[in-house]
């Protein structure tokens, strides 16, 4: 049986630590774990990280063909794609400050359902430009050029995305055991007007940056 076409020790140490600190560090995705987790429960949170799974393996197959990079290389589609995922983050987060808006008294917003969930996961990992740099310009720099990519591109991508998986259930399912606590009026409306708050700072940073 041929050994998985990984980089050398070091190369490899350092694209495993890079990609756990990308995939903790703050983001859409991570924003949807918490909010789903703490409004809908682990359900919502295991089917959202479903529907990113899906589109980061539509990502890995273009990375395999060549497709990411050259999405990257074309200024205009580019910029289709950033304003695509700017308009649809925006929508998430003036959904989730009109949540927080609610006074007290009013009925909570409705648990986000299994299909919705995933299509959530599915379409902000989809549509999210900084999935298209790790695959365009992260990963290609621990490849061999001299070795077939495809199955370079395969082993380091499937390892990243299960890193990715790990991560962003974490923080869904940790928030999803402490919702019965954090449900309470203030703390959950202060969850959603952060996050709806952060959603719509990063579609507008997607909007206006140069990428």
């Amino acid at each position: 049986m041929d050994p998985l076409p990984l980089p050398p020790a070091p190369q490899f140490s350092v694209y495993l630590l890079a990609t756990l600190l990308i995939c903790l560090s703050p983001g859409p995705n991570v924003m949807l774990m918490i909010s789903l987790g703490l409004r809908s429960g682990a359900g919502a949170v295991l089917r959202a990280v479903a529907g990113i799974v899906t589109a980061a393996g539509v990502y890995l197959a273009a990375a395999a063909l060549g497709l990411v990079a050259a999405l990257r290389a074309s200024p205009g589609l580019f910029t289709v794609v950033r304003y695509a995922g700017a308009a649809y983050l925006a929508w998430i987060g003036v959904r989730l400050v009109l949540a927080g808006l609610r006074s007290a008294g009013e009925a909570r917003a409705p648990e986000i359902a299994g299909t919705r969930a995933y299509l959530q996961g599915f379409v902000t990992q989809l549509s999210n430009p900084k999935s298209i740099l790790f695959w365009s310009a992260f990963l290609p720099q621990f490849l061999t050029p001299d070795a077939p990519l495809a199955p370079q591109i395969a082993a380091l991508g499937v390892l990243g995305i299960a890193i990715d998986v790990v991560v962003l259930s974490g923080y869904g399912l940790v928030a999803a055991a402490t919702r019965r606590a954090a449900l309470s009026g203030p703390f959950q409306r202060g969850i959603d007007l952060a996050a709806g708050a952060f959603f719509v700072g990063t579609a507008a940073w997607l909007a206006l940056s140069q990428a």
